[in-house]
């Protein structure tokens, strides 16, 4: 399902791109005035209508068949314990530059900008929470050895995070990073 909204996220902006050639514009730009406009934000209802129904259609079909994608991937004799030491190392190295690029970094830029390090902004509040989960997963896989599923579905509700911090909350909530609004 994960993956069905993923491919539907990316092919919705490609749309955008396609549609208004906004390679060139800056990200602020993008987001406020063509994010999703050539299809779910359109001006036409039933453009907007049909890209709705074709998203959910395509999720629905990815959740319901995903078992042959599975069915494909464990034709990579890929174990279970590997996946588990992948997501891990990329975790270990994404957590710290996170930290410092995102979170530490960010507070200094946000008191260049609004004199204040930390607002309680959706953006600053809903990065916290993504760091508050990966360094959940970091510490129940080192301290307490979680493995397998468990630690796993940590992982996917941190890489959630991680996409509503990105554009859901651009898109959703108001606050100093907010784009989705005119």
């Amino acid at each position: 399902m994960t993956l069905g909204i993923l491919v539907v996220l990316l092919i919705a902006m490609g749309l955008d791109y396609l549609t208004y050639k906004v390679a060139i514009k800056g990200p602020e730009g993008l987001i406020r005035s063509y994010l999703f406009k050539a299809s779910f934000l359109s001006d036409s209802t039933g453009v907007a209508v049909v890209s709705w129904i074709a998203a959910f259609a395509f999720i629905f079909v990815c959740w319901r068949y995903g078992y042959l994608l599975k069915k494909a991937i464990s034709g990579f004799s890929l174990k279970a314990e590997t996946l588990d030491e992948i997501t891990y190392k990329s975790i270990a190295i994404g957590f710290p530059i996170f930290t410092l690029g995102g979170l530490i970094f960010g507070a200094i830029w946000a008191d260049q900008a609004w004199g204040v390090y930390w607002s309680w902004d959706p953006k600053e509040t809903w990065s916290l929470i993504t760091w508050f989960i990966y360094a959940f997963y970091l510490h129940a896989r080192l301290l307490r050895g979680w493995r397998g599923k468990k630690i796993a579905m940590v992982a996917v509700v941190g890489f959630v995070a991680v996409i509503f911090t990105y554009l859901g909350v651009n898109l959703l909530l108001s606050g100093l990073h907010s784009y989705g609004k005119e």
